[in-house]
């Protein structure tokens, strides 16, 4: 077998979205106020969120806007008012609930596992995946049993990086903290306790802490002193910072500084923190794959990526995940030849 230097593989939600042809698929960013994807028990519980989604629901589904682009407007112009700031709280509450659900009804027949096939075949097992999911349904396929600590991502191919957090992450806050603590009106819950003091997950990411796996916290001696606050960057456009452990980042930077190759799949290379990554980071003349529902789309991820790197080869495909792992295009991707300058 050929050992070459290890593919970096983008994962988008548009990869989540196409990873199994059974059931319902999982919802792209848009889909989240949509009827079929909407959990009203789960929202229920925070109903704070509710306001977001009631302003953002009739401009994504009447409108044809995006999630990501009225959310940063709202951020904007009114995130600072502590009304606001209780909604952003509620939302993260929300979609770690979701998407914590979602991941338990993970379905074994999927797309992920043929990709993880492939990578067995033709790449020594090797490979570094960083997605944007806050899904556990890549690491579902692997073996979920790994990922139980935050060093388990980086320490075993393939290697996994979660640059906007997961369901199963979380930051802790002490229910003891003098700030938090009230005789009157005591905090019974974690929702509630970060709503008291919104601004405290801000000082946590300022101070560079990385979160926990939720695994970590419930071993811990401590687990009964404490509160978790969900470790999920809010779907905004130029989210602040990766919400995943910094040594996870230095990992990825190295990989792709040696990597020859680099598959996309369902990202919309918005995001513009990863693209600096990529652009000041990714080798040279790398290979360049880009998957996508759409054959235009892919073309246009191509041509945007294109523009902050040189790549020797670039190939698109539409039809989506499932078309493509299924396909000799997902073989070639990882037997080709590719010569760097």
């Amino acid at each position: 077998m050929r050992i070459m230097p290890i593919p970096i593989i983008v994962l988008g939600a548009g990869a989540s979205h196409d990873y199994t042809h059974y059931g319902n698929p999982p919802p792209l960013t848009d889909h989240l106020v949509n009827e079929k994807y909407l959990d009203l028990d789960i929202i229920s519980e925070y109903r704070e969120a509710s306001y977001l989604i009631s302003e953002l629901a009739p401009q994504i589904i009447t409108q044809n806007k995006s999630f990501e682009k009225i959310l940063s407007s709202i951020m904007k112009s009114s995130g600072q008012h502590m009304h606001r700031k209780h909604q952003f709280i509620g939302l993260q509450f929300y979609l770690r609930d979701y998407f914590e659900k979602l991941s338990n009804n993970f379905n074994d027949i999927n797309n992920y596992r043929t990709l993880i096939s492939k990578i067995n075949d033709h790449s020594n097992g090797q490979a570094h995946l960083a997605t944007f999911n806050y899904d556990t349904l890549l690491e579902r396929s692997i073996g979920y049993d790994r990922f139980q600590s935050s060093s388990s991502y980086i320490n075993t191919h393939p290697y996994v990086t979660k640059l906007h957090g997961s369901h199963d992450w979380a930051f802790i806050g002490s229910k003891n903290s003098d700030r938090i603590i009230d005789e009157i009106h005591p905090v019974t819950t974690a929702y509630e306790y970060f709503k008291r003091d919104p601004n405290y997950i801000n000082s946590i990411r300022n101070k560079g802490t990385d979160p926990y796996h939720i695994s970590e916290i419930s071993g811990s001696s401590e687990r009964h002193n404490i509160f978790k606050l969900p470790a999920i960057a809010i779907p905004i456009i130029d989210k602040q910072e990766f919400l995943c452990p910094s040594r996870h980042i230095e990992m990825l930077k190295r990989n792709m500084e040696q990597t020859d190759r680099i598959l996309v799949i369902g990202w919309k290379a918005g995001d513009s923190n990863f693209l600096d990554l990529i652009k000041d980071h990714l080798k040279e003349d790398a290979l360049l794959t880009v998957v996508s529902k759409k054959t235009e789309t892919a073309r246009e991820i191509v041509d945007k990526l294109k523009e902050i790197k040189n790549f020797s080869k670039t190939e698109y495909y539409g039809g989506g995940f499932a078309e493509f792992a299924s396909s000799s295009y997902c073989e070639n991707f990882f037997t080709q030849e590719v010569k760097l300058v």
